[in-house]
């Protein structure tokens, strides 16, 4: 994992056109922007957990015989 120190305002250049802003930072939180191309999907990682939770739970259902 690569560690940066940023300020406020300062930019992280990342692969494809996608760039990342520190916005604000308080209290021991970061509020980041994120610039990308429309078919870049971007996720937050609880976000993405629950979709797969969802979808495993989907198909056990479906594995069942049950109807949604």
């Amino acid at each position: 994992m690569l560690v940066l120190t940023r300020k406020r305002g300062q930019r992280i250049l990342l692969s494809d056109g996608v760039v990342m802003t520190v916005c604000h930072t308080s209290c021991g939180s970061v509020r980041i922007g994120i610039d990308a191309p429309p078919d870049i999907k971007i996720l937050r990682e609880e976000l993405q957990r629950r979709m797969q939770c969802e979808a495993t739970s989907q198909s056990k259902t479906l594995k069942r015989g049950e109807k949604k």
